[in-house]
């Protein structure tokens, strides 16, 4: 929806049916004409930019690399994109849980205790990973890779916190989601009675130009 304003089109990509579905019905309600929402995945890339038969000018994921192949997202966001176009790769973390807020603290316990073990893994968003994926954009023929920055204080409730944490979690880590659901109210109800909850955003945008187009007529 940002996105497509500035642009001629938007392909919106996701796995999930009921996700395109909540889309398409806020595209209708804001008018928002130039959007397609398309049932795929990360694998479908260059099936996708074939079927559009031109090369695109940018391919976007957000906060969701974590999910997929990045050596093989960028591979073959490479092959469709046309020359100047880039690929941008955007993270938002670390993750909720992780923050050093005391509502952040007492959320990671909570979910350490629910889920029985550690929630340490940065969905990648530590330096490292970031550091890697410049690696890779630079072996898969991006002739200029840059990072961009930008942090940002969030204000955010339990609504919001656990709509952010069942995107995170899959089904079978939930046992019982209405005993889940009170449980973490009940730990952040003594936050939100002090105040708004503030999540603190580090947000980056890992950014490649493409010199030349892969994608043939």
């Amino acid at each position: 929806m940002p996105l497509a304003p500035f642009v001629g089109a938007v392909f919106a990509v996701d796995p999930e049916p009921a996700m395109l579905a909540q889309l398409s019905e806020r595209s209708r309600d804001e008018s928002v004409s130039n959007i397609v929402a398309v049932l795929g995945a990360d694998v479908d890339l260059v099936r996708i930019g074939h079927a559009i038969a031109a090369p695109v000018a940018a391919v976007t994921v957000g906060n969701a690399l974590h999910w997929m192949d990045a050596a093989a997202v960028f591979r073959d966001s490479a092959a469709i994109l046309r020359p100047g176009g880039g690929v941008v790769a955007i993270t938002q973390g670390p993750p909720m849980w992780l923050g050093e807020q005391p509502w952040s603290r007492d959320l990671r316990r909570y979910l350490e205790r629910s889920l029985g073990g550690s929630v340490g893994a940065t969905c990648g968003t530590d330096l490292d990973t970031l550091g890697a994926r410049r690696e890779l954009l630079t072996h898969c023929g991006f002739g200029e890779v840059q990072i961009l920055e930008h942090e940002v204080d969030h204000e955010i409730d339990a609504d919001y916190v656990l709509g952010h944490l069942y995107s995170a979690l899959s089904a079978d880590q939930i046992s019982s989601p209405n005993a889940f659901e009170r449980g973490l109210r009940d730990v952040l109800a003594p936050h939100e009675a002090a105040g708004p909850l503030i999540e603190r955003l580090d947000i980056t945008a890992l950014i490649g130009t493409v010199l030349n187009s892969g994608l043939t007529p």
